[in-house]
């Protein structure tokens, strides 16, 4: 991880960051028939040996503002990732690219010595994983026989979450309302 704040003024600042993420992993499944009470020969309709290589950059950039009541964070940070598998037994591969997406917006008011209240806004894209996205028959539950899907998209969440803190020392008195959207 990289990344570097960088003041503009006394109360603005802009944060740039990266990250570089990259690994191999292998993945062996052998599922055999049993011949005269022996499991000796193998299922290729239900066996496969992969390797797996992804490798991913993200970079993002965000800006914040603080007041004397107020700190308002806005960011934005894009990865992109390349994912490649190679099937050992077929010799045949199949390669993918996503780019994934994370806005962000947080907000902090304190109206009071007693009190604030704080948003918060998460957008995050997640990939379908390597697993998912064989074309390989999954017989581990044999009541849920599963196939893999090549052709799968990215999924998108959206996550709002409203806090409101207060609490007075003299009589006690604590409030905490929330709410999170997802």
């Amino acid at each position: 991880l990289l990344s570097y704040v960088m003041p503009l003024r006394k109360n603005i600042s802009v944060n740039l960051n990266y990250t570089l993420n990259a690994g191999p992993s292998n993945q062996n499944i052998q599922s055999y028939h049993t011949r005269n009470g022996k499991y000796d020969s193998l299922n290729h309709l239900f066996s496969n040996h992969y390797n797996f290589a992804s490798t991913s950059h993200r970079g993002g950039a965000s800006v914040s503002w603080t007041a004397k009541k107020a700190t308002v964070d806005l960011g934005f940070a894009a990865q992109d990732i390349k994912m490649k598998q190679l099937n050992l037994y077929t010799d045949s591969g199949m390669t993918r690219n996503f780019v994934n997406i994370f806005p962000v917006a947080k907000i902090y008011y304190k109206y009071s010595n007693a009190g604030n209240l704080n948003f918060t806004y998460n957008g995050r894209t997640q990939q379908p994983t390597f697993w998912q996205l064989q074309p390989v028959w999954n017989n581990n539950d044999p009541l849920n026989i599963q196939l893999g899907n090549p052709n799968l998209k990215p999924a998108f969440y959206h996550s709002f979450d409203l806090q409101l803190h207060e609490y007075k020392a003299v009589t006690g008195r604590a409030i905490r309302l929330g709410g999170l959207f997802t």
